[in-house]
C-alpha cells in the first residue's frame, strides 16, 4: 500500500514534473527560443507569398520599420490559382504537403508549357 501512495505523489501534469525537473529559467528561455523561431517562419512565409504572387513591390519606410508593399496591378494570376488549389487540398481537402507540392509543381509545369505567364 505504501508503494501505491509513493505512486500517487509522482502523478502530475507534465508542466508541473517540466518545472520541477528543469527550472522556471530554462523554460521561459525556450519559450522565448520559440517564439523567435515561430517569427522568423511566419517572416519568411509573408516575404515569400508576397513575392510569389506580386510581380512588383515597393518599399514603405516608416520609423526603423521597412515593409515591402505589393503593387496589385501585378498581381499574377496563375501563381494565385496555384495558390487557391494549395490551400484547398491542404485545409479542405486533408492532403499532406508532399503530395500537394507534387500536384502544384504539375500544375506550374503544365501552365509553362501552354505558355501562360508563370513569372
Amino acid at each position: 500500500m505504501r508503494g501505491c501512495e509513493n505512486k500517487r505523489l509522482q502523478l502530475g501534469s507534465a508542466s508541473e514534473n517540466r518545472e520541477h525537473y528543469y527550472g522556471l529559467s530554462l523554460i521561459a528561455a525556450v519559450t522565448g527560443i520559440t517564439a523567435a523561431v515561430v517569427g522568423v517562419i511566419a517572416n519568411l512565409a509573408l516575404y515569400f507569398a508576397v513575392h510569389t504572387l506580386f510581380a512588383t513591390t515597393r518599399p514603405l519606410h516608416w520609423g526603423p520599420l521597412r515593409l515591402e508593399v505589393p503593387k496589385l496591378a501585378s498581381l499574377r494570376p496563375t501563381a494565385l490559382v496555384i495558390t487557391v488549389v494549395a490551400l484547398v487540398l491542404i485545409f479542405r481537402l486533408r492532403w499532406s504537403v508532399p503530395r500537394t507540392l507534387v500536384v502544384c509543381a504539375g500544375l506550374g509545369l503544365a501552365a509553362a508549357l501552354i505558355g501562360l505567364p508563370v513569372s
